[in-house]
């Protein structure tokens, strides 16, 4: 529990109202879904004030609210309202979970990449699980406010914390270190994404390694030794340097991979400095060759963490994908449909086509929609992702959305034959005639950007096929 005087000093703020010894039990930033006895932050976002329901939260149970100064009316609450005053909420709710970090002796595992990285986060908790109380991120709360509000969920039980860490901006994953200091940091890779706003992949390979330069000074880098960017990065780690991938020089290393339907086999050896080498064997319950990737850092996390190679396979012999990443449905024509519709970019998209052709056993057909927040790249990057799709001889590729033409017109560039590349303006037109474009047999990978929501094509094809 905390009370209302400790918020009050953890934050920089003053209580207004109300007793300081008031407990709130919790946190939240969104009215609706405040809880009896909730500390609800007004925060200030792009599309609406926080400030406008003060009033919703306190009515739904809310012990107090954190407000900016001069941004509510005294008057439209309640006489002897709780609220504690500060200059900028955001920075308030980054202080307040900084300083409950800080009242514990957990380690913390960081993970950022362009690729991957909720599905790493996934494993290092399953991988850990069973050894330790874990506290992981949840849903995409990997942001300079996401991630505070999971350090708030921290308790005297845990004793390891997995977080995710997005960014869109250069300085953002420094600042997610200040408050979470992190003991070890994974690098999953770093490609092609947020262009808009960073310009240069060279710039999201520096925003990258902001987490290495921010883990604590005995701390441990996890990297991808097959990117060379992420490889450059290590001098930024302040200690010691671990890394996984097909190289001769990596910690660990992967051999004979063995693509099965809707599965995937490898064979690990560990070379840890100093010590005996170590051959396990490993099989996934789902497709997808950067996804053994993913499972080598999370197994080096595991490894630092006293788990055994053995032990952390074994620990993921049951882990499946968070929904919407390399789902694989079923339905009664024998139609197969892999949902990988959580994000794309061209990366993420030329590892989903990768798992399209190990899967399919008959007619490949791949539904493809916009990438977002590509800046300068966008336009080469649908050419390049067609261009891509026409060399995986897919037989059938449906691109869905304004840019997702320049995929159709990068495969036809290929050489596919221009009666199987269709084109669909938007998700609506493509749901309506489906039914009419697939066969008994076929394989479909269905792969876009959030915005674009592609999931509603899954639903549609699976619906119907029950």
């Amino acid at each position: 529990m905390w009370t209302l005087n400790k918020l009050a000093d953890y934050s920089g703020g003053k209580l207004i109202n109300g007793y300081g010894e008031i407990e709130v039990k919790g946190f939240s930033i969104d009215s609706r879904m405040v809880k009896d006895g909730d500390l609800f932050i007004a925060l200030k976002g792009e599309r609406t004030d926080g400030h406008y329901f003060l009033k919703d939260a306190l009515k739904k149970g809310a012990s107090a609210c954190l407000v900016e100064n001069e941004k509510y009316n005294q008057e439209d609450l309640e006489t002897g309202q709780a609220i504690i005053e500060v200059n900028n909420s955001l920075e308030a709710l980054k202080m307040i979970a900084m300083k409950h970090r800080e009242q514990y002796n957990v380690k913390v595992i960081g993970i950022t990449g362009s690729v991957g990285k909720t599905t790493t986060k996934d494993m290092v908790a399953e991988v850990l699980r069973q050894n330790y109380k874990v506290l992981k991120t949840e849903g995409n709360l990997n942001t300079g406010i996401g991630l505070p509000l999971t350090l708030l969920n921290l308790n005297e039980l845990h004793e390891v914390i997995v977080l995710e860490m997005g960014m869109r901006q250069m300085g953002e994953i420094a600042e997610l270190c200040r408050i979470a200091r992190p003991d070890i940091g994974i690098i999953t890779n770093v490609a092609e994404s947020h262009l808009e706003n960073l310009k240069t992949i060279e710039n999201i390979a520096k925003a990258k390694g902001e987490l290495l330069e921010g883990l604590a000074n005995d701390g441990v880098a996890i990297i991808n030794g097959d990117d060379e960017r992420v490889v450059r990065l290590q001098s930024k780690a302040p200690n010691r340097v671990v890394s996984y991938g097909t190289g001769v020089d990596a910690n660990l290393v992967i051999k004979d991979i063995k693509p099965r339907q809707e599965r995937i086999e490898c064979l690990l050896e560990h070379r840890p400095k100093g010590e005996e080498n170590e051959k396990v064997k490993m099989s996934l319950n789902f497709p997808g060759k950067h996804n053994l990737m993913n499972a080598m850092a999370a197994l080096l996390a595991g490894v630092e963490l006293n788990v055994s190679l053995t032990k952390g396979v074994e620990n993921l012999k049951n882990f499946y994908p968070t929904d919407m990443r390399n789902q694989i449905f079923t339905g009664k024509k024998d139609i197969t449909v892999i949902n990988d519709t959580y994000n794309a970019n061209v990366k993420s998209t030329k590892a989903a086509l990768d798992i399209l052709s190990d899967v399919a056993t008959n007619r490949k057909v791949a539904i493809l929609g916009d990438m977002y927040e590509l800046g300068d790249y966008t336009d080469d990057a649908h050419l390049e992702v067609g261009e891509y799709v026409a060399s995986k001889e897919v037989e059938v590729i449906i691109a869905v959305g304004d840019k997702a033409k320049l995929i159709k017109d990068g495969a036809l560039n290929a050489g596919l034959n221009n009666d199987n590349v269709l084109f669909y303006n938007n998700k609506e037109e493509l749901i309506k005639q489906i039914q009419g474009i697939l066969k008994p047999g076929d394989t479909i990978l269905v792969k876009g950007s959030r915005g674009m929501a592609l999931e509603d094509v899954v639903y549609a094809i699976i619906d119907e096929e029950g």
